[in-house]
């Protein structure tokens, strides 16, 4: 502890870059902090910031409105649908949570990807899913303070999948895409307008996976 602030950085982003994943992207369902932050109250009060801020942090999703496209088609729950609640659900583990928020203001994080698939994939406990597999890849990075945006379409938008024997089909429509996409960008708007903005909190991030469960038009 005796090295100059800035080089202490260096040193913890090099013991970070060694950590499991940290290249491809850590997955928030089950982050751990790194051993570090373990070696003293000192070290892990320094350290603990940085390692949120840096970070890449993965959040596959699940969107809702495939399964009342489905229903409004003729489907029902027989066809395996899952539990409602699972929308819009990142799936951290309880320890994972409380770790978090026993950091406060420290954990502030600057690198997120929210992977969005429909509700028939089981990719919580996934960094990535097949590319044919992604409705959509929200990406929000921190830069000097200011809020970066990127959105990207997945190969399953607009898709549609019929199945054998039915006659009713499942249909991602783009309207009801872009209406759940400007619900999140709402919400994202409204945590990256704050005045006190320096990144996002775990309250910040399960709201933007709130946002989809957009559940599309009740028309009939």
């Amino acid at each position: 502890m005796q090295l100059p602030p800035e080089l202490r950085g260096r040193v913890y982003t090099c013991i970070f870059e060694n950590e499991r994943n940290w290249e491809s992207g850590l997955l928030l369902a089950t982050l751990k902090l790194p051993s570090i932050t373990r070696a003293s109250k000192t070290i892990r009060k320094e350290a603990l910031p940085q390692f949120y801020a840096e970070a890449r942090i993965h959040t596959p999703v699940r969107r809702q409105s495939v399964r009342d496209v489905a229903r409004r088609e003729g489907g029902n729950d027989d066809y395996g649908f899952p539990p409602e609640s699972d929308s819009g659900n990142p799936h951290l583990k309880q320890k994972t949570k409380q770790c978090i928020r026993a950091a406060g203001e420290d954990a502030r994080f600057k690198d997120l990807t929210f992977i969005v698939c429909d509700e028939w994939h089981n990719y919580y406990l996934k960094r990535s899913a097949s590319t044919d597999e992604i409705l959509a890849t929200l990406h929000l990075q921190v830069q000097k303070g200011k809020l970066k945006i990127e959105l990207e379409e997945g190969a399953k938008y607009a898709e549609i999948v019929e199945r054998d024997g039915d006659e009713w089909s499942i249909e991602y429509q783009t309207v009801d895409y872009h209406a759940a996409m400007s619900d999140v960008r709402t919400k994202i708007d409204e945590i990256g307008s704050r005045r006190d903005f320096k990144g996002f909190s775990l309250n910040d991030i399960l709201q933007i996976a709130k946002a989809f469960r957009y559940t599309g038009s009740k028309e009939e």
